[in-house]
């Protein structure tokens, strides 16, 4: 049997959109093709969320479902695609089997309910037979058919007769951790039941996660991996002698590709084009405007130097430089006397007594005045304010409530300062300079980002282990010094209010500062 694959950027809730991509691919692969594989909830997007209580929604991807049968009357080809299915019993996540005027089912029986996943809140659990009830006859072949989830949760000695092929169809977000992880168990199963394994998974940016696609399939007896380009649309046909070379990626360039996958995605299917960033002068605005002239065009991105007395004239050099390197638009504005101004009239109004020009509130006032200036040049210019704090300084707190902390999206979200660094050297675009001057918020005379923290190395590994592997104060004092365990831990808790208020961004670690990690802002536990 021919099979292709399909790993399409679907768009949630654009079911129109999503079935006119979905007949784009079946009439192109039709001749060359007894079977096109979409991925998982390919009509309505994923995860559709609260969408899918709306029973008007559901009904408009029922419509569509309709239209798909009634055109492979049509068709030689059959497809499988993910949808959603409402029975008295409930909703299911639904992978369905169209040909010749025909609909088949199977329905997702093990539903993710950890991290970012939230599937029992909106779907039923198939109580057929898993995976009996999984096994469709397509063109006199037995084909065992998952749905995402369920590959991970299948036992294949349960498995009790012969299997041609393995269907896979998933919506797997991307992170560092989980292409690996998904190879080996589909090698695993394909091993085991001595037949190949077809991984199709969507791509794309959907709010805070990325989908990489890096779909493919597994074949006896080498079990060697066809794999589809990662981050991109792109399809597959088995009866094709000549393959398209896949690019071979390093760490950080699948995380830099990833990140300008989701900046793409976010303005394009929220209606944004114009992307304004604070330049610092310092590597996280370096970054983030160099991942966004990368997805957004350089045409499309704007930078506003903000500078006071504390910034020196290598901070300015270098900001106008990153600037002239990446050709993007490019304004240098002292703002020392809109500080004045702001401190005079507090005074005068008797609000409270002038702030002393150095400390927090000082510190913290000059920030709030370049946020409220971000702000209104993104209402001005209809331009979305991209965020420029990094993964540790959010996790500490090192950072200032409506004032860096504002914007519309945040790349750096979930990227550890040290990974930063290590995309700031993958770019041509940035003075190396910023790359090996000293951290720095330049809010005080002589400040550093050492004076308060400790060095980003050790930061990120003490953060990486209470974060990504929920170890203990005292696990992590068996590898650090107690106090500083301890002093991390305190920071790391006591700022869950602020990031809480944070604005989204990219998911790219196992544990996202956001729906993965979930703590109560009112918390008095000490570790």
């Amino acid at each position: 049997m021919r099979v292709s694959m399909v790993q399409e950027n679907f768009v949630v809730g654009d079911i129109p959109g999503n079935y006119n991509k979905i007949v784009k691919h079946w009439d192109a692969l039709e001749n060359k093709s007894d079977l096109i594989i979409f991925s998982e909830l390919c009509l309505t997007g994923y995860p559709a969320m609260d969408l899918l209580l709306d029973k008007a929604f559901l009904r408009l991807e029922e419509e569509y479902i309709k239209k798909l049968i009634e055109k492979s009357y049509t068709m030689k080809s059959c497809i499988i695609i993910g949808h959603t299915d409402t029975t008295e019993d409930g909703l299911y996540n639904m992978a369905g089997i169209i040909q010749d005027g025909y609909y088949n089912f199977v329905a997702k029986t093990h539903l993710p309910n950890y991290d970012v996943f939230d599937e029992k809140r909106y779907f039923k659990c198939s109580g057929l037979a898993f995976p009996d009830f999984n096994i469709i006859t397509i063109n006199n072949e037995r084909l065992l058919i998952l749905i995402c989830e369920d590959m991970w949760s299948l036992n294949v000695d349960h498995v009790n007769e012969k299997i041609d092929k393995v269907i896979v169809i998933n919506a797997s977000p991307w992170d560092t951790t989980k292409v690996a992880k998904r190879q080996a168990i589909a090698k695993e199963i394909a091993t085991k039941l001595e037949c190949s394994l077809y991984y199709c998974n969507q791509v794309g940016g959907q709010d805070e996660l990325v989908f990489d696609g890096s779909s493919f399939v597994v074949y006896p007896p080498d079990y060697l991996y066809m794999k589809l380009n990662s981050f991109e649309t792109d399809f597959f046909i088995t009866n094709n002698n000549t393959y398209k070379p896949v690019l071979a990626l390093n760490h950080t360039e699948k995380i830099r590709k990833a990140l300008v996958l989701g900046i793409k995605d976010y303005f394009e299917k929220n209606g944004f084009s114009k992307a304004v960033i604070g330049i610092s002068g310092g590597v996280d605005s370096a970054v983030v405007a160099d991942l966004a002239v990368d997805a957004l065009g350089n045409e499309n991105v704007f930078g506003i130097g903000m500078m006071t007395e504390y910034n020196s004239n290598l901070t300015k050099n270098l900001a106008k430089e990153l600037c002239t390197r990446l050709n993007i638009s490019y304004k240098e504005m002292n703002i020392s006397k809109i500080i004045d101004a702001f401190n005079t009239d507090l005074e005068s109004y008797a609000i409270f007594p002038k702030l002393k020009m150095s400390g927090v509130p000082y510190e913290n006032l000059q920030s709030r005045i370049r946020g409220s200036i971000l702000m209104s040049v993104s209402n001005q210019e209809n331009a979305l304010v991209l965020s420029t704090g990094n993964k540790s300084e959010i996790s500490m707190g090192y950072c200032t409530l409506y004032g860096d902390m504002v914007g519309g999206f945040n790349p750096l979200k979930d990227v550890y300062k040290t990974e930063v660094f290590n995309l700031a050297k993958l770019s041509d675009n940035i003075p190396e300079e910023i790359i090996t001057r000293p951290p720095t918020a330049e809010l005080a005379e002589g400040q550093l980002d050492s004076d308060k923290l400790p060095d980003y190395p050790t930061l990120d590994g003490i953060l990486s282990l209470y974060i990504e592997s929920n170890y203990s104060v005292e696990q992590v004092a068996e590898i650090y010094d107690l106090a500083l365990a301890k002093k991390v831990y305190n920071a790391l808790i006591l700022n869950e209010y602020k990031r809480q208020q944070s604005c989204p961004g990219i998911k790219i670690t196992s544990k996202h500062l956001g729906k993965d990690r979930r703590f109560p802002i009112t918390n008095q536990y000490k570790g």
